[in-house]
């Protein structure tokens, strides 16, 4: 059967902030929902930042906000126009066309924004949206493999406060309890990986793939991140649901689909001994994988992870 679990990951995006000196003060909160890593060439993904202040009337007429993408660029559609950005007083993360639709019949309260370039936006936020709650939605695109660092500035005399898992269910603002960070130890050729302080047993250890790659079972992956995997047996296609996010890998192809849009793989996916398995480093596209490491004396690959 296919299952859905929400995986909490760590939040590596970084938020610089400009101050200007003001009269008026306000402690903001900004959340940021969804994963920061995002990897492959025009990958679209959707980021939401939530914006709330921690009393009434801190913030008189409005504040502009400007949102810097540093190594990444603002989606455009098909025709190379920018897809745009919205600021809505919504709780709930939507997609652009249920934000389209809630917006034309009233029931949303919101306006939409065209980036200024590929990397810029400024957002205004009206004074009686900022006192009570707001919501920004922007798509982005990787610019190359790695981190889209964001960075946030505003002209008042804001204090921005990074959370890195807030909760808006029911219209609640506590904070739940971060993700905790662990260190994994993958020994090729051993039937135990060291996940934190777990030990899990494999019947088929690492290996490294004939194009110098380490690959481990699925099983383990599924262990190490606490992830619902789905595993097609017929067609050879693996399916792993990550948060809101779904990959999915078929076995022998050297691209994997995030939400639909392919991504370059390192190495195909592939069977052993009866045994499915992944490359470690095609997984630290999927995963908030850090300081990958690869022991050539001990033939030891570690990383360390958020469970």
């Amino acid at each position: 059967m296919k299952f859905k679990h929400k995986i909490q990951i760590a939040v590596s995006a970084a938020v610089a902030v400009s101050m200007i000196p003001f009269s008026a003060l306000a402690a903001v909160k900004v959340g940021i929902y969804g994963d920061s890593r995002i990897y492959g060439v025009e990958t679209v993904f959707d980021k939401y930042i939530t914006l709330t202040s921690d009393g009434l009337n801190l913030i008189k007429n409005h504040a502009t906000i400007k949102i810097t993408l540093e190594n990444g660029e603002f989606a455009k559609d098909d025709n190379g126009s920018f897809l745009p950005v919205y600021m809505t007083d919504s709780r709930s993360m939507l997609d652009r066309k249920e934000i389209d639709e809630k917006l034309a019949d009233g029931s949303l309260k919101g306006m939409a924004f065209l980036p200024m370039d590929d990397d810029t936006v400024s957002v205004t936020l009206p004074e009686n949206m900022i006192d009570k709650y707001a919501q920004i939605m922007f798509s982005a695109s990787a610019v190359e493999y790695g981190d889209v660092s964001l960075s946030i500035s505003d002209n008042r005399d804001i204090k921005f406060v990074v959370e890195e898992n807030s909760a808006w269910e029911n219209e609640s603002t506590e904070k739940e309890e971060g993700p905790q960070k662990e260190t994994a130890e993958i020994k090729v050729g051993s039937n135990v990986i060291n996940a934190g302080d777990d030990e899990i047993k494999v019947d088929m250890p690492a290996f490294i793939s004939s194009n110098g790659y380490v690959k481990i079972p699925l099983r383990a992956v599924s262990e190490i991140f606490d992830a619902d995997i789905y595993w097609n047996g017929a067609e050879n296609i693996i399916e792993i649901d990550n948060g809101d996010d779904t990959v999915v890998m078929t076995v022998s192809e050297n691209r994997m689909f995030v939400n639909d849009y392919a991504t370059p793989l390192v190495s195909a996916p592939e069977i052993s001994n009866g045994r499915t398995f992944i490359a470690l480093r095609d997984l630290e596209k999927v995963f908030n994988i850090e300081n990958l490491q690869w022991n050539a004396e001990t033939n030891t690959a570690t990383f360390d992870y958020y469970k």
